[in-house]
């Protein structure tokens, strides 16, 4: 044995030891019989009466703790993973005799267990769970934290499901249950009928308050006492709905097969290849693997690749070896535009992983889209790996053209770099130890070092002129904004800085036609922000007299006194202005309309009235408004009442009005109250279930999210919430401009 000596001499087991051990006390199948159990740690329990089914659970030899210097020791008190709940519920059922056919089951989906990183030793249980619907691969995939690397913990409410789906074909599933438990609204609406079961079966039972505690990670001593009643109700050869047992198997695919005729239940992205379930013409169901050397013919219309597989889809002659599909062909194809590119989006690359890429769109916003499996990559006009993009992404700014499909997923990534040693950005803080700097491109800043942590070896550069670390620092603290281009060397540390109150990336040498917004103008400049731009810069007349140029509002040319006045009027205007090659400004051309806008908190709605700012200032709202939410015009009036009623919900909105009549509501979350119930920082999303019982989710960037309140930071609160179940309520503020959660305060519960 392997052990390490910590700080105060105490000899330690070597985690991976740890782990490895603990993995083996879950597995009945790697110990002897043992007959009677003796713990030598058997008082050592959580509760008065946790004992008896400890031992029981010992002398069934579904679990039999732990061998130390000749002792058995149980760890009543210790948590249990979820790996480890599958093979305790796997064991209990084999012992049972309700286990179904394992034959071929492992192999089937070896290829997948190796996708979502399950360890060797629960390859059979996971491997069964998956086939027979126990388990999910979305699941399973969340079995171990991918930030840290080690198994998530289970819940009470994970362990309740695991259990309650293995014991649903013995026991009747209530669709419509309700939970008794004074926490009940805790409990996520999908678990509601395998926790309802197992509380009728008196498997699991709530605390002295009554409570279930969904979220609290499950220790040893409680899963010694459910899987030994789970044992004793499997065991009594009793069923009240013998008759389905069978009736959701999925058959067990044999080799060189041919299936004259099917339709695609399901498909699961597995990276390189899709798993698709068939179901047959004589009803059984079948799951098989398809992927690049799958020859597909599709005379329904879409393309013929396996990824012009979906649900829904119309098959025959599908044959297959082992688990692997060999040839199809799709007669109707539900989705024919799912492989074809229907949109594209321009930007910048704000972030990217493996699976997800953020956009800063050039008319503004930041996008999230999913990368397909077979994204094209492109880079500086030569195809690429998504490698090359990463590596361009890590050097500064890459500019990108993303094609889109039906489903909104990134099919192509045409990505330009700068040729050019120099990055781009905007200087946010200065001092003789370094600089912040928001690189050009994207919503966080980067903190850098000088050369050799000296101020005094980097080459500085103000206004074009040679210049010193004093001048730039005075010259930020005088800029509205500070512009920079940069060198860094090898250790990505600055050895040269040039500084501007004008953006290097600007710099046009051609005539050219921008599109944005101004806020200002003078006789001799006018104050404009291009399109997808975060900051405003004065670009000069030609000859520095406005005189020089043609100004435009809703076609009628205007002097600059009158043009003037009506900027004044209508506030920040969207125009079009066109420069020559010195990048003056030749001409102007704004368009507005005759309705007239505010916007504020919403305070109460009807369904002919919306209030802002206050409940006195009411609108009357248009028949046939336009509504939509965070961008996304698929609500109507109905669906933003709904957000509005939810007192633990803050909505802001822009109301469009003509004729005193409200004809447009752009609303969008500021604020949401509530518990939550999700957090997954890798996929970047959470997930908020308020007091009214309004669930809603919200997509996030780790880089960027604010935790704030008992936790301070991304990792903690994954740490605590999904590997130590620890339960929180959460204000969620959300970023108007995107609809992403922003900052998050967290009460623990």
């Amino acid at each position: 044995m392997i052990f390490l000596i910590n700080k105060r001499g105490k000899i330690i087991m070597k985690r991976k030891i740890a782990v490895t051990m603990a993995m083996l006390m879950a597995c009945s199948s790697v110990v002897p019989t043992f007959g009677a159990v003796t713990f030598k740690d058997i008082d050592d329990v959580p509760w008065q009466g946790a004992q008896t089914f400890i031992n029981r659970a010992g002398e069934l030899e579904i679990m039999v703790g732990e061998v130390v210097d000749g002792e058995r020791y149980f760890r009543g008190k210790d948590n249990v993973t979820c790996f480890e709940t599958v093979q305790l519920v796997y064991s209990m059922l084999d012992k049972t005799g309700n286990l179904k056919s394992t034959e071929g089951v492992e192999s089937k989906w070896s290829y997948v267990m190796k996708q979502l990183s399950v360890p060797e030793w629960a390859y059979p249980c996971i491997s069964y769970s998956l086939e027979y619907g126990i388990v999910s691969m979305s699941e399973v995939g969340k079995f171990t934290n991918a930030s840290k690397g080690t198994p998530t913990y289970a819940t009470r409410e994970a362990a309740a499901v695991i259990l309650g789906k293995a014991m649903s074909d013995k026991y009747t599933l209530d669709t419509d249950a309700k939970l008794s438990f004074s926490d009940a609204s805790s409990v996520n609406d999908t678990s509601v009928q395998y926790v309802e079961l197992l509380a009728r079966l008196e498997i699991f039972l709530g605390d002295y308050n009554n409570n279930f505690n969904p979220k609290v990670a499950i220790n040893r001593a409680e899963m010694a006492t459910i899987i030994t009643k789970a044992y004793d109700k499997m065991n009594t050869g009793s069923s009240n709905n013998e008759d389905n047992n069978n009736s959701s198997e999925t058959e067990q695919p044999s080799t060189g097969t041919t299936i004259a005729a099917g339709s695609v239940i399901s498909v699961n992205d597995m990276g390189s290849s899709y798993l698709v379930t068939i179901l047959k013409s004589d009803g059984d169901k079948i799951g098989l693997f398809a992927s690049s050397s799958t020859t597909v013919t599709n005379i329904g219309g879409g393309t013929s690749t396996y990824t012009a597989l979906s649900a829904g889809d119309t098959l025959k002659d599908i044959t297959y070896s082992g688990a692997d599909i060999k040839s199809l062909t799709i007669t109707y194809d539900a989705d024919p535009g799912l492989n074809q590119n229907i949109g594209k989006v321009e930007g910048t690359i704000d972030e990217i992983y493996n699976d997800i890429v953020y956009i800063n769109k050039s008319t503004g916003g930041t996008a999230k889209y999913y990368i397909n499996v077979n994204c094209d990559y492109i880079l500086d006009g030569k195809t690429a790996s998504q490698k090359d993009i990463f590596d361009a992404y890590k050097k500064g700014r890459v500019d990108v053209s993303v094609s889109l499909n039906v489903k909104g997923e990134a099919t192509k990534l045409d990505c330009t770099t700068k040729e050019s040693d120099y990055m781009y950005g905007e200087l946010r803080s200065i001092s003789r130890s370094g600089l912040t700097i928001k690189k050009s491109g994207r919503t966080y800043t980067t903190d850098y070092s000088w050369i050799n942590g000296e101020s005094d070896d980097v080459d500085f550069y103000l206004e074009g002129k040679n210049s010193s670390y004093t001048d730039v620092r005075d010259a930020f603290d005088s800029y509205s904004t500070t512009y920079v281009k940069y060198v860094t060397d090898s250790r990505d540390d600055v050895k040269r800085l040039y500084v501007s109150k004008y953006d290097f990336e600007d710099n046009s040498s051609s005539d050219g036609t921008y599109k944005g917004t101004i806020n200002d103008v003078s006789r001799r400049y006018v104050n404009f922000k291009k399109s997808g731009s975060s900051s405003y810069k004065e670009y000069n007349f030609k000859g520095d007299d406005i005189d020089n140029a043609t100004l435009k509002i809703d076609g009628k040319t205007y002097d600059y006194y009158d043009f003037r006045d009506k900027l004044d009027s209508a506030g920040t205007l969207s125009v079009t202005i066109e420069v020559n090659s010195k990048d003056e400004v030749t001409r102007i051309t704004a368009t507005t309309t005759s309705s007239s806008d505010t916007s504020g908190v919403i305070k109460s709605m009807t369904s002919s009235t919306i209030a802002i700012g206050s409940s006195s200032n009411k609108y009357d709202i248009a028949s046939g408004v336009s509504v939509s939410i965070d961008g996304n015009s698929d609500y109507n009036i109905d669906d933003l009442r709904k957000f509005v009623d939810d007192r633990y919900i803050t909505m802001e909105a822009n109301l469009t009005i003509k004729s005193s009549k409200v004809t447009k509501i752009e609303a969008h979350i500021k604020k949401v109250e509530g518990d939550l119930r999700y957090f997954d920082s890798r996929r970047g999303e959470l997930e908020v279930r308020t007091p009214d019982r309004t669930t809603m989710a919200f997509d996030f960037k780790t880089s960027t999210l604010n935790v704030k309140g008992d936790e301070r930071s991304v990792d903690d609160l994954e740490y605590y919430m999904n590997d130590k179940g620890r339960e929180y309520e959460v204000v969620v503020e959300v970023d108007p401009s995107n609809g992403y959660a922003s900052t998050i305060t967290v009460t623990e519960i």
